[in-house]
């Protein structure tokens, strides 16, 4: 391994081994994740909404990534700030609210009826466990 520069670096290596180790995303893995209408493609970091291409930043695919490789659980703001944004945003609640705001609205759900992603009001968000094909 080589040696981080700074810590940001360290946890986001750390972040990629784990990822590695609990499987998501490994070749040997299904190829896509199924929620409704919504399939992930984690071979291939690709996002399709009843079967329409969903282009989304490296921050969206976190935002979706996270409460899918978590199914069933809830995570909180401070989880999603420390794996998507790192160490040095704890405590911007805000941030997560409003990148969440915007993966719904590419991905045409609704924050008042959710389909995808459901809101733990004042917590964090959660999401359904997929299904693989």
């Amino acid at each position: 391994m080589v040696k981080p520069s700074s810590p940001t670096g360290l946890a986001a290596r750390i972040r990629a081994v784990l990822r590695q180790r609990s499987g998501i995303g490994y070749l040997g893995q299904p190829e896509d994740c199924v929620l409704e209408d919504l399939v992930i493609n984690y071979a291939e970091r690709r996002v399709a909404v009843a079967g329409r291409p969903v282009v989304l930043t490296a921050t969206a695919y976190g935002l979706l990534f996270e409460p899918f490789a978590n199914a069933d659980l809830l995570v909180t703001h401070e989880q999603l700030l420390q794996r998507i944004w790192g160490v040095g945003n704890s405590g911007e609640a805000g941030l997560a609210g409003t990148a969440v705001q915007r993966l719904r609205r590419k991905s045409g759900d609704d924050a008042h009826n959710p389909r995808y992603i459901f809101t733990e009001p004042r917590v964090g968000y959660r999401m359904e466990k997929p299904s693989s094909t």
